[in-house]
């Protein structure tokens, strides 16, 4: 049910819009069998928004697992944004509504970034980055919450650059060095308030 979400969203129907029989239908199993599984349609979609999100995280972040510097390690993350950016769309969308703490996505069951971030690759990615960025001094009081938003946020304002860059005036290179500035600029600026 999860997968025909996805499918539904890269079809271009809202995730708020959707209807349990859409869902059920694009899965190949009757309405009845989403109800044995969840609760509400909304269970099922907040769930489905965690699960898509963990999935496309845990393949974009691989390669900054390996990454010695915090710098390395989110320009590693911007680098696969750009090679895999026509792929990556419909995670982008799961971010912005994710992120965006739209009504919607608080009728679907969101909560903050720690929700999808308690176990696994997503943990050990956001643990790493986190680490490293403590290791050189970049982010000192910040709890992890608060600093996860300032990565996907500045994530998010990239994707918008990568999907109007024919009108942008600065170069890729410029665009990425903007938005590790813009978040080393926020984790000093959250730590000296």
């Amino acid at each position: 049910m999860y997968e025909a979400v996805n499918e539904l969203m890269e079809e271009g129907k809202e995730i708020y819009g959707m209807k349990i029989s859409e869902i059920t239908a694009k899965a190949g199993i009757g309405k009845g069998t989403a109800y044995e599984y969840f609760d509400t349609k909304e269970e099922l979609l907040g769930k489905a928004v965690f699960y898509q999100l963990h999935q496309g995280l845990c393949h974009m972040t691989e390669k900054a697992l390996k990454q010695g510097s915090f710098r390395e390690q989110i320009f590693a993350i911007l680098d696969d944004m750009e090679q895999n950016f026509p792929k990556r769309q419909v995670l982008i969308r799961y971010l912005c509504y994710y992120v965006l703490g739209s009504e919607a996505a608080k009728k679907c069951g969101g909560e903050k970034s720690g929700g999808f971030l308690r176990e696994g690759r997503l943990k050990e990615t956001a643990d790493c980055l986190l680490g490293q960025a403590r290791k050189e001094g970049l982010l000192q009081k910040e709890p992890d919450f608060l600093a996860i938003e300032t990565l996907l946020t500045q994530f998010m304002g990239f994707c918008f650059y990568l999907g109007n860059r024919q009108a942008a005036e600065i170069s890729m290179g410029q665009m990425k060095e903007f938005v590790y500035e813009n978040i080393v600029k926020i984790f000093e600026g959250n730590a000296q308030a």
